[in-house]
Parts: C-alpha cells; sequence; structure tokens
C-alpha cells in the first residue's frame, strides 16, 4: 500500500493469474491468494498492452466463478462490480506525454487504490538505455501520480535469462531479477514469482520490501477449471 511494487517473474510463471486475484481481492475485500486480508478496498486500474482483452475477461470471470463474462463490463463496471476496471491501447507510455495525461485523467477521476501496469515494458520503449528509462518512470512519473493521488503502483516485469541464471547460481533473487541497478534503486516493494517444478502448478514467491527487507517465502497451488479457479497458499 502506498508504494510502487515490481512482480517479476520468468514468461509462464502465473503473473497474470497473480495480477487477477490482487486487482480483484482490492476490489471486493476477498482475501488475497485465499489467505492475506485487505484492509482498504475500492477502484482498480489495470493498464494492459499486451494479452488479449478476452482472455483477461475470462480469467477474471473464472476467478470469480460466475461463468462467461460479457465484455459491458468493461471499462467501466458499476460501483457495486466486482470487476477491476481496465485501460486498452497502446499509447501510455514514458514518452508519450498524451498517454500519461490520461492516465492521469482517469486516476483523478476514480481515484484507484491500486493501478497494475502489464507488461512493464510496455511502457519503455526498448533501447540500450532501457533501465535508465524505467529508473525514470518509476522515480518521476508514476511515483508523482502515486503520491499525488494516494495510490499504489503494481508493474508486471517479464525476468530476463540473465536473472534466472544468476539465481540458479545462487543469488538473492531481488539482486538477480531485474536486471538492471537502474530498477534495484527504485524497488520500494517486490515479488518474484517461480514455479519450481514443470508441470506442477505451484508457484513460489518471494517478497522483498525496502522497509523490512526479505518476508517468508509463500507457495501458491492454483487449480484452474472451465467453471472457475481454486488458488491456495499451501
Amino acid at each position: 500500500e502506498g508504494t510502487t511494487c515490481i512482480m517479476g517473474a520468468p514468461p509462464g510463471n502465473f503473473k497474470t493469474w497473480f495480477l487477477l486475484d490482487a486487482a480483484i481481492s482490492i476490489r471486493t475485500g476477498r482475501p488475497f491468494l485465499g489467505r492475506f486480508a485487505v484492509r482498504n478496498t475500492g477502484h482498480v486500474l489495470i493498464v494492459q498492452q499486451e494479452d488479449n482483452y478476452t482472455a483477461l475477461l475470462d480469467r477474471s470471470a473464472k476467478l470469480l466463478h460466475f461463468g462467461e463474462p460479457t465484455e459491458d463490463a468493461f471499462p467501466m463496471p458499476p460501483e457495486d462490480s466486482p470487476l477491476p476496471h481496465m485501460l486498452e491501447g497502446k499509447n501510455c507510455h514514458i514518452q508519450n506525454d498524451v498517454g500519461l495525461a490520461d492516465l492521469k485523467a482517469y486516476v483523478e477521476a476514480y481515484r484507484p487504490k491500486a493501478i497494475f501496469i502489464d507488461p512493464m515494458y510496455s511502457f519503455i520503449p526498448l533501447a540500450d538505455d532501457y533501465g535508465v528509462l524505467a529508473s525514470q518512470l518509476i522515480n518521476t512519473k508514476l511515483k508523482t501520480i502515486r503520491d499525488e493521488f494516494n495510490t499504489s503502483f503494481v508493474l508486471v516485469h517479464h525476468t530476463n535469462k540473465g536473472g534466472e541464471r544468476a539465481e540458479k547460481a545462487g543469488s538473492r533473487r531481488r539482486d538477480s531479477l531485474w536486471g538492471s541497478q537502474f530498477l534495484n534503486a527504485g524497488l520500494e516493494t517486490g515479488w518474484h514469482l517461480r514455479v519450481p517444478k514443470e508441470g506442477v502448478n505451484v508457484v513460489e514467491v518471494s517478497r522483498h520490501t525496502k522497509e523490512h527487507g526479505y518476508e517468508a517465502d509463500v507457495k501458491v497451488s492454483w487449480e484452474i477449471q472451465p467453471w472457475g479457479v481454486v488458488v491456495k497458499t499451501v
């Protein structure tokens, strides 16, 4: 709460499921991952610039166990809807003042408790100075919005192969995950997701905060069925 968080994982490690479960928990007050209490509920915004929109609707409906979704529920669900808001598009990035102004206008109007950006690299052009641009995004653009409107940001970040090799070599995940000293410098809260065994729907979650350091890892199981999703901490 009140921080900028980076949630990182290699591909296929349930990042989007975690994002949606967190968003729905903040929106409804139900325990996050079936375990962690949510003290402050409210609107949630997901800025999605990569995944298929319909697929996200389907996943949200499965987490809520209410069957087939309808696109009428987005992007502005009613006040009593358990669904988070979503903004689609390709114009929100650090070098597009119009897109950032649109984001700020939305935040000002709806005052979301949390804003999820998926993926983080959609906000930053791929370039040799990617780490520098990411640091600028976090430390200037997003933190300014966060502090002005008392919200939080969660940035979904794909880990790189170098980070995975460092982890296997025994480095702490915070040190190996981000692939850039600039991202580490701006990190206030971090989650690292990792499936330790291929073919098993159990995810290890490593957590770190600037204030408290490393916290105990959590293991989360996901049972994904056509009718819904059962998520448990194990």
